[in-house]
């Protein structure tokens, strides 16, 4: 017991003590912090409840998990060209899995290294984020119920029904294996909106606050109080953007693509069904094309809550600085007015909507471009499928 105490106290010596994190906001994060360690994407250690950045063993276990990922991968295409599969290997089919065996272990080593290189602005956007929470502090029971639901909805249905259809078809384990492979993507992208849920949430808090006033005899120190945490929920907002834009942008690039993989492949399939038995395609080619379909969806589905959660931040920073207005316009205080100005000001001077590595803006724009591409593209495939 002596012992642990000691080795307690001396690992807390070596680590600054303002990396000292809540249990509060421990909690918060925790479920999203398991999904990134069961992805080989740890972003941080929380130790002794203190913050750290991942120490040397957990980027080895990081390595190995991309290597066996992109290995898995790589394996899956090996196997299905080598007349494995139950339709015939075409050309295209043949392309599509080159394709994946470069891309999807690239993604992979996106993810691993931008796990590094972005690990202390990971640990900032905890730490300012604590600063608010220490102020605005609510139940965080909420929001760790969606954080169950998100990733049961997104990764959970999807993985069991992909099971399922993999099953009936009678394909091998080591398929279904891969499937769960793929879900590290939508992982980020969970950790993404999520968290940008977090600082929604908190705007809201703000702004209702600001609104209700403050009594006399805290006003000033309130109000000092009151824009601090908005910079700082502005800050966290922009290390977020720094920490997620490589994973958003690939993305983006990973579901536009492989749409459109996916719907020359179900091409394939009715092409196929066409001339097959009743019970190969009742057994098999249903299954398949069904599979096909819903990894599609939820491809749309996840990035449109990816899009409508951005959008809606954007709504709820706009609806702030109207506050700030309707408080400029009623009869405020001379504290509360220079409050709401500064507020104003900052946001004009500091705030953007998220351009990933400064190509694609994320709002709900992206979204109707991105159906419109696809629409176009696949009546060309379409079109060539029956000409």
């Amino acid at each position: 017991m002596k012992t642990d105490i000691k080795n307690k106290n001396k690992y807390q010596n070596n680590v600054n003590s303002n990396n000292f994190i809540d249990k509060d906001v421990q909690r918060i994060l925790q479920f999203l912090n398991i999904l990134q360690r069961a992805t080989f994407c740890p972003k941080y250690s929380i130790k002794n409840n203190y913050i750290v950045p991942n120490s040397y063993i957990s980027i080895i276990f990081s390595i190995i998990g991309m290597f066996l990922l992109s290995m898995l991968l790589i394996s899956r295409s090996y196997y299905l060209i080598s007349e494995h599969f139950v339709l015939p290997v075409t050309s295209f089919i043949t392309k599509g899995l080159y394709f994946d065996s470069i891309y999807y272990p690239f993604g992979f080593f996106i993810n691993f290294l931008n796990g590094i290189i972005q690990s202390r602005n990971n640990i900032n956007f905890v730490l300012t984020f604590q600063k608010v929470h220490r102020f605005l502090n609510t139940s965080p029971k909420h929001f760790i119920i969606w954080n169950w639901l998100s990733a049961a909805s997104i990764v959970g249905v999807f993985i069991f029904i992909q099971y399922m259809l993999f099953i009936m078809a009678g394909f091998d384990l080591f398929l279904i294996n891969v499937v769960c492979a793929l879900y590290v993507f939508d992982v980020n992208l969970i950790y993404a909106f999520r968290t940008i849920r977090l600082l929604e949430i908190k705007l809201e808090l703000w702004k209702c606050k600001m609104l209700a006033g403050f009594e006399d005899v805290h006003r000033e120190s309130e109000c000092r109080k009151m824009f601090e945490v908005y910079a700082d929920i502005l800050q966290c907002y922009h290390v977020h953007k720094v920490c997620f834009q490589h994973y958003i942008l690939f993305y983006i690039f990973e579901v536009f693509i492989h749409i459109l993989i996916y719907v020359q492949f179900s091409i394939d399939i009715l092409k196929v069904g066409i001339n097959s038995s009743h019970e190969t395609l009742i057994n098999i080619l249903v299954p398949l094309w069904i599979s096909t379909v819903c990894w599609m969806m939820k491809d749309i589905i996840t990035l449109t809550l990816l899009n409508s959660r951005y959008e809606q931040f954007y709504i709820t920073m706009q609806s702030v600085q109207d506050a700030c207005y309707i408080i400029l316009k009623s009869r405020c205080t001379a504290v509360e007015r220079r409050v709401c100005k500064n507020v104003r000001r900052l946001h004009r001077a500091s705030f953007s909507k998220v351009r990933v590595c400064g190509a694609v803006r994320l709002d709900a724009g992206l979204q109707l471009s991105l159906m419109d591409l696809l629409t176009s593209y696949t009546f060309v495939l379409l079109q060539f499928a029956f000409l």
